[in-house]
Formats: structure tokens, sequence, C-alpha cells
């Protein structure tokens, strides 16, 4: 009901007017139920597989692009380059002890693929 109708039953009085008070205190009796429900929904609405009992599964899968747009904004803000980083100790087999040794076998190639002949 728009403004310009209620104000022209109120001027009228009488019988629609009490109608319409009476209409309009049934709606603001409903205003706290509305908000409820509409938080609830809100509630509901967020509920995803990590902070529900919903399993994973269930939940539809990104679509590639998502995925590379999502992969792309980690790299940017992780901006290290993959592989041992700087000031990293390397981790390196320990050489054997040469009392532990029976024989040495020189790996250098004679000659190449291409027959280039190595000179050492």
């Amino acid at each position: 009901m728009r403004r310009e109708e209620c104000e022209q039953i109120v001027i009228e009085g009488g019988e629609p007017t009490r109608e319409l008070v009476i209409a309009l205190l049934e709606q603001v009796s409903r205003i706290p139920l509305q908000a409820a429900r509409i938080e609830e929904l809100q509630r509901r609405r967020n509920r995803n597989s990590s902070n529900s009992s919903k399993p994973p599964s269930s939940v539809e899968p990104k679509s590639r692009a998502e995925r590379r747009r999502k992969a792309k904004e980690a790299f940017k803000r992780s901006m290290r380059k993959s592989g041992g980083q700087a000031g990293h100790k390397g981790k390196t087999r320990e050489p054997v002890v040469p009392e532990r040794v029976d024989e040495r076998v020189e790996g250098l190639p004679q000659v190449c693929g291409c027959g280039h002949t190595f000179t050492y």
C-alpha cells in the first residue's frame, strides 16, 4: 500500500483506519522474526566444506581459469624463485671415507656424440 492511500484512509477515519492500524501493527510485530530469518539465511549461504559438515566432494570444482588466477596471485605474493633459496644450507651426500673405497673410476667422456674428441 502506498503512502498516499494510507493518508487518505486516515483522513476518512472510522473502521478503515482501525483496520489499517491493525494491519500495520501486525507487520511491525513480524519484523523481529523476519530479521532472525534473514540472519539464518545469510549464515547458511556462507557455509562451505571448511566451516560445516558438508564433505569437500560436495563442493563444485573451480574452473581452470579460477585455479590459474588463484595460483598466479599466490605466486605474485610470494615473489620467490623456485628451488633453493638464498642463505639456505644445502643437503648433500657425505663422501665415503677413503678406507672404504675399493676402486676409483674417472667418469669423463673420451668422445662426444658429434664426434668431438676430448683431451684432458
